[in-house]
């Protein structure tokens, strides 16, 4: 389904001063508008309400991978909101409906500088509607794993808990398409070339690489400090995952061709044991919750069983 375009709707409830263009209407899966971070970047944003029916559980911010935008989450939102949760979500800034050089970043650290004021703006926003609701969860996918990870270790988010989906952190030789993005570190830092990940291995279902070929809001472009970030600040988070604060869920496809799993396993093996639960999927491609089924229907139940047993 489209998103919705722009509209009189209200903003629906972020501290963000809204940018220049008005905020977008309501839609019919969730309240979307525009918001402006410190430095004047305009973000876009999502929220999906919890379903009437589900006892209130808490709520969870969503963060997407290289390539993609928020939107590609709407089917993962409304299972989280069955389950009972609040779900944000929003495009990077140069992905999707943000503002931004397309797939370049603007300072070294800006995404999770962007990640830090999203999540804190919701967090305010929850607890201000009840003062004794507890921190936001946060799932990263793919580069959004990377992100939330790098942020998570260098203690800039202190949520309630985490989710990692296929972070692409602790990149080496294989996987990550190497190749174009290694290509793309040498590059001029806004210079940007094609990301070169094979949407064949997104997923064993076919629709799902055929949807985002035709999607407006995806695009293929990485700059060179963009490509810099995947590899030393994924590389950084390994090495710091030690001082992750929160307990974390962190699932692995074992047939990923989109990054090296090898990584993830690394990361793993440093995250503080006694709070991380690890599962690792074999045979699976890289986007879990977009798998062909039984698999999608496994990596849901393994996110339902772990969100049910957080205290």
């Amino acid at each position: 389904m489209p998103d919705p375009g722009r509209g009189s709707g209200s903003q629906t409830g972020s501290g963000f001063p809204l940018g220049s263009g008005s905020p977008l209407a309501p839609g019919p899966e969730a309240a979307v508008w525009l918001a402006t971070t410190p430095d004047g970047t305009e973000l876009f944003l999502r929220e999906w309400a919890p379903a009437p029916a589900a006892t209130p559980r808490g709520s969870i911010l969503l963060v997407h991978g290289l390539g993609e935008h928020s939107g590609r989450y709407r089917r993962l939102a409304g299972f989280l909101t069955e389950a009972g949760y609040r779900v944000r979500a929003y495009d990077h800034a140069g992905f999707g409906r943000s503002g931004g050089a397309r797939g370049h970043i603007r300072r070294p650290l800006s995404l999770v500088d962007d990640l830090a004021t999203v999540f804190e703006d919701f967090d305010a926003v929850v607890r201000g509607e009840d003062a004794a609701a507890p921190p936001p969860l946060v799932l990263g996918h793919s580069m959004g794993g990377c992100v939330v990870a790098r942020a998570l270790s260098g203690g800039r988010l202190h949520p309630t808990a985490a989710v990692l989906a296929s972070p692409a952190v602790g990149q080496r030789a294989a996987g990550m398409q190497n190749a174009a993005l290694r290509m793309a570190e040498f590059l001029p830092a806004r210079l940007t070339a094609p990301n070169g990940l094979p949407k064949s291995a997104l997923s064993h279902d076919p629709a799902v690489a055929a949807a985002m070929r035709e999607d407006p809001f995806c695009h293929d472009r990485i700059s060179a400090a963009l490509a810099h970030f995947v590899f030393d600040e994924g590389e950084r988070a390994v090495a710091d995952a030690g001082r992750v604060p929160c307990p974390v869920l962190l699932l692995i496809a074992s047939a990923d061709r989109v990054i090296d799993p090898a990584g993830e396993r690394r990361l793993a093996a440093a995250l503080p044991a006694a709070t991380t639960r690890v599962e690792e999927f074999p045979g699976a491609y890289h986007e879990l919750f977009n798998e062909a089924e039984p698999t999608r229907a496994f990596a849901l139940d393994a996110l339902r069983g772990w969100l049910e047993g957080l205290k």
